[in-house]
Order: structure tokens, then sequence, then C-alpha cells
């Protein structure tokens, strides 16, 4: 039997087979062939073809394949009613099969399939792109029955709710969208949201104007059985009959300092008690880097290119004690009898009291090795600012993804000391100390940053959420 006919490849059809049957011929017929250099059934040009010679000059040249362009045989390419699913066990080749509708949000879409002849076929198949959760508009105005029965974490529009994903992943490993309008937090616990806020319903809350917007906390209530004391501050106010446990406060106290990044606050259920945090109240912030400077190398920097002149290092500062009064003549002759009873000190304390006070005369003026340092500055009119640095054994929990985090780690705490303690019980700063918040904010930025430049690293601020800082350049303290 004769093999079948090879398949044409990409379109283009094989040489066609000569019709004529071959001439047999027995062996002694090849063996009695006469050798003349004329070769058999070819012509070349300028001899004369014999009688009984066959050739090929008189035959029809073959035709060529017709050459299409790519767009023109998908158009023309006929409708195939095979299973639309293109998986990996049947063919998956992402160089032959390809879905043309990137951005459609239909079940199925035309595809084009090219076949080893290079014949295409259209069918349909299902985008292999998924859409994004968005949630971009409030859903409407919330419900107050709902309202009133759950937490309301509180946002004005200014607010993105991707804003709102950033820094739960920022706590929570778990966290992420499960659905439109619903952001998951941790284990049992999700914001359901944006809800608008109208005038009438705000007053019926008792929520500022300034936040229009509400997300629903949906989170298994947990209570502690004793009432809360004046210990816990505004959390006493907000539950008087039992304090929040276990998830339930977790996630709480998550919120609240997610309010005060936000400019946000929380109404909290069943109390109807508004807590609004002082966004203006996080003022230290602190940077992360696996590289270390030395006390004189930050000191430099500080002093010469942050601005900050009278920066020194707390080892340098003594503080001013008061004098001694003098002693009264009773007093020293008191002493001096004291002394006198005591008798001799014994010859091995002696030699080691000896020995100790030499081993510090020669480590005098030898370099300090040290594992942390400070760095202390006045800012603003009357407040000082302290740089204290030290490896600390694990990362913040907004950094457990870097891959930094797995070495040594330095911690730049740039802290501000008030010149003046707040006043006990007051519920609101006074102008001037807002005032001098503000500009004591803004020279903790800008040591931060400075601090930034140097040895890179993430800045974090007091509720532990990442701060984007713009970089001093040499330039810059000029």
């Amino acid at each position: 039997a004769e093999p079948p006919a090879p398949t044409p490849a990409f379109g283009v059809p094989a040489p066609a087979r000569s019709e004529r049957p071959a001439q047999e011929s027995t062996g002694d017929q090849s063996s009695s062939a006469v050798r003349t250099g004329v070769i058999t059934g070819v012509a070349l040009p300028g001899m004369t073809p014999r009688a009984d010679q066959v050739t090929n000059r008189d035959e029809a040249p073959q035709a060529s394949p017709v050459r299409r362009s790519l767009k023109e045989r998908m158009a023309s390419a006929h409708h195939s009613f095979a299973d639309p699913m293109l998986t990996a066990a049947t063919t998956g080749n992402p160089l032959t099969q390809t879905n043309v509708s990137l951005g459609g949000m239909t079940t199925t879409d035309p595809a084009f399939q090219v076949a080893a002849d290079g014949e295409i076929t259209s069918a349909e198949a299902a985008v292999p792109i998924a859409a994004a959760i968005e949630v971009s508009e409030p859903a409407g105005v919330i419900d107050l029955n709902e309202a009133r029965e759950h937490h309301l974490f509180l946002v004005s529009e200014a607010v993105d709710p991707a804003e709102l994903e950033a820094l739960a992943i920022s706590m929570w490993d778990e966290a992420g969208w499960i659905a439109p309008g619903r952001l998951r937090l941790s284990s049992e616990a999700e914001l359901v949201g944006p809800w608008s806020l109208d005038q009438p319903t705000r007053a019926d809350l008792g929520t500022p104007s300034t936040l229009t917007n509400a997300w629903i906390l949906r989170c298994p209530v947990a209570r502690a059985k004793q009432q809360a004391n004046a210990v816990m501050g505004e959390w006493a106010k907000a539950f008087p009959e039992g304090m929040p446990i276990g998830l339930e406060y977790r996630v709480l106290e998550a919120l609240h300092r997610m309010a005060r990044r936000l400019a946000g606050g929380m109404r909290i259920a069943g109390s109807g008690y508004v807590m609004v945090p002082d966004a203006d109240s996080a003022v230290n912030l602190t940077v992360y880097s696996p590289r270390w400077i030395n006390p004189e190398d930050l000191l430099q920097a500080m002093r010469e290119r942050a601005g900050f002149e009278q920066m020194k290092d707390a080892r340098d500062i003594v503080p001013e004690a008061p004098k001694a009064p003098a002693l009264s003549p009773a007093q020293a002759a008191h002493i001096e009898k004291l002394k006198a009873e005591l008798g001799p000190v014994r010859k091995d304390i002696a030699s080691k009291i000896a020995k100790a006070r030499e081993e510090l005369e020669a480590q005098r003026d030898k370099p300090q090795v040290v594992d942390g340092y400070a760095l202390m500055s006045p800012i603003g009119n009357r407040s000082d600012m302290m740089i204290e640095v030290h490896a600390v054994p694990t990362p913040p929990r907004v950094l457990r993804w870097e891959p930094w985090t797995a070495g040594a780690i330095i911690e730049y705490q740039v802290r501000w000391l008030p010149g003046t303690a707040p006043t006990p019980g007051a519920g609101t700063m006074s102008r001037t100390a807002r005032l001098e918040r503000l500009r004591s904010t803004q020279d903790v930025e800008k040591a931060a940053g400075m601090i930034a430049t140097l040895v890179g690293g993430n800045v974090i601020d007091e509720d532990g959420f990442l701060v984007g800082l713009e970089e001093i350049s040499p330039g810059d303290g000029e």
C-alpha cells in the first residue's frame, strides 16, 4: 500500500505527482545501458530532442499558491462550533489561539485558531481577563436602623476606597476586596460601603458635617463583663457598659488609627458616641533601614544640610545640677567621726578599686563603640527634638514583606518633645499650642527626610503606616 499524501503546511500545496507510470526495467537492460552523457527525459537549451525522448519543455508551468494577508484570511474564516474552552489539554498554544476581545465584558467573544496547514477558523471563547473591582461612588443614603445597629467608619468624600484598602493591607494579611463595596479586614470583620450621609441623616446620627461617607463595620460583638474605667479615656465613654474584647477591640483600635490617618472618625453602636481623632496629633516619625550611620556623620549632615545648627550629641549634654549647700561645722565633724570608726580598708578591696580606676583612665582616650545613640536639637519656638538610633529585632508589621528586613534593622526614631506639658483633662489644645505643634511637625518631617536620604529605608508614622517624604538634595541645605 502506498503511504498517505503529506499534509500541506500553511496553505502551500505539495508538488503534483506524475500520472505516467514508471517504466519497468529488467536487470539485463540496467546492466546493458550505454552511458552517452545525455540525461534521459531532459532537453537542455540548444539541443534538438529525439522522437523517442520525453521532455517537459511543452508542459504548462505549475501554478504558484495564492498568497493572502492574515487580515483577509481572518475575514473569510468559517465559524467553528467546536468546544470554545481552549484548555492546555487540547492545544492551548498562545501562538495559534488568540482572543481579540481584550476589553469586552461579555461571557464569550470571537477568537481565532490557526491550524497546522495555515487554515484559520473562528470560534467563541471566554475572555481570560478578570475585571477589576472598583468602588468610586456611594451606593446610596444609609439606612438609619442599620446605621444605629452597627459601628460606622466615617470619612470625607475626598477619601478614595483604595486608601482604605492600602491601610487595611498594612495591618492584615487577608485584607482585600471580596466583592464590590465589601472590604475584608480580618477573619470575620469587613467594611461595607461607602454609604452617603445626607444632612438629615448626619443630624440624626450626630456625625460631623465634613464626614459625608460611611462604611458599616460587620464584626462579631464581644464585650467584657466589668464596666470600663476612666483610664481608658474615650473608649470608656464609648462603651460605658463594658469594653469590647477580642476581634472587635482589635478591629476598632485599628479603625481608630485609620481614622486619624485619613482625618475621619467612628460612630459607636449602642451608645452613639462619635470619636474623631485629631489628625495633626501624629507628629513623631520613624525611619527603618538596613544601614547604620555613625553619630558624627549624622550630626554633621543635620547641621550642614538639614539646617539644625544647634543639634548636639546627647552624651555631650551635661545637666545643670544645683550646687550642694556648704556643710556646717557640726556636720563636717560628724562625717570625720564616721570615717574614723570605719577602720582601714581591706587590701583586696583597695586593689580592685585601684585596678578599676586604671582601666577607666586607659579607655578614656579610645573611641567608644555604641549600639545606640541620641541627638538633641531645639525646634519650633520652645520645643525640642530627639533622634534615637538603635537596632531592633523585628520590623513593624507594614514592612513584613520587605526582603531587607531579614537582616539587620536599624530604627531612627524622630520624636517631638513639647516644651510645655499638656493640661490634664483639657479636651482641646490652645491656638498657641497648635501653632507650636505645626512648626515642630515641619522640623520633624525635615529631619526624617534627611535620614531617609542618607540611609534609605522606609518612613513610618505613629500609627504604623507608610509615609512618603521628599528626599533632601545636597543643595537644599545651602
